[in-house]
């Protein structure tokens, strides 16, 4: 197959997805119809495993959930850690100030924890999960 696009699919009758080597055909996963009738086509796309492996590896701290979220201040935590080094896991209030920290030595693997801020009073805080020079961080609301 040739890398130009041929002038027959350049269209308003087709739609090109260009996917990387070695990767499978995206599939349809959802079809949602707007309130006007228009219709949204969602694909999934699978990368090839090697690349798969690759963006899982390079994320060091994945599968991130926190809830309930509004919530009182009782929070459940849980994420992945897929390397293995120290994590710190902090929550710091709108202001940008410290309300909690834990920090995990040598961690790797499943995390799950129940924490209660609900002391700190109502507001907005962010979740945030340090690995190395990697971060991911989550809103918070206590109402």
């Amino acid at each position: 197959m040739s890398d130009e696009v041929p002038d027959s699919l350049n269209d308003d009758q087709h739609i090109i997805l260009y996917g990387a080597k070695g990767e499978d055909t995206p599939v349809l996963e959802k079809q949602i119809t707007t309130k006007d009738g228009e219709k949204i086509f969602i694909f999934k796309r699978a990368l090839p495993k090697q690349e798969a492996a690759k963006a899982s590896a390079s994320m060091p701290v994945t599968k991130l959930k926190v809830y309930p979220n509004p919530g009182d201040g009782k929070i459940s935590v849980s994420f992945t850690a897929n390397g293995k080094g120290d994590v710190q896991v902090s929550i710091s209030d709108a202001k940008g100030n410290e309300v909690y920290t834990k920090t995990l030595k040598d961690f790797s693997g499943e995390y799950f924890n129940q924490l209660d801020i609900s002391g700190k009073g109502k507001g907005t805080y962010f979740l945030k999960i340090t690995q190395g020079d990697d971060s991911i961080t989550k809103k918070l609301v206590v109402e």
